[in-house]
């Protein structure tokens, strides 16, 4: 189960916004989507405060409160299940870092670790418009 939650919170890792020059500000708001064998395609809307992600394949939706630690560094904590399990949420204190490894114009690269999880996932993220 925890490697579910670590998978779940992985592809929560999203960044935002699309513009002529991506750079890791750039990516703080807006749309993105994540799509894997494993896991399906998770839809990612970021706004400054917060991450919505959503799962159909998973049948989950979660609110998440994000918080940038840098320009390209920023922390996930689940704040509300809108639709799944509530298992995703485990004790609570789940944090996720999300650090942006490379940028390009129309998607980025993204290493996710957690505070439950000795693994650390590199993943791509597409950017939508």
């Amino acid at each position: 189960m925890r490697m579910l939650i670590f998978v779940l919170f992985t592809i929560g890792v999203s960044q935002t916004s699309f513009s002529q020059i991506n750079t890791c500000h750039s990516l703080h708001e807006g749309a993105f989507r994540v799509v894997t064998k494993e896991t399906g395609t998770t839809v990612i809307k970021r706004t400054k405060k917060l991450q919505i992600e959503e799962n159909t394949f998973l049948n989950y939706k979660v609110v998440f409160d994000i918080t940038w630690i840098n320009d390209c560094v920023y922390e996930l904590r689940p704040k509300e299940i809108i639709e799944g399990d509530p298992a995703i949420f485990g004790d609570g204190k789940n944090v996720l870092t999300v650090r942006i490894k490379s940028i390009n114009k129309r998607n980025y690269i993204a290493e996710t670790s957690a505070n439950f999880s000795n693994g650390i996932v590199d993943f791509e993220v597409e950017i939508l418009d």
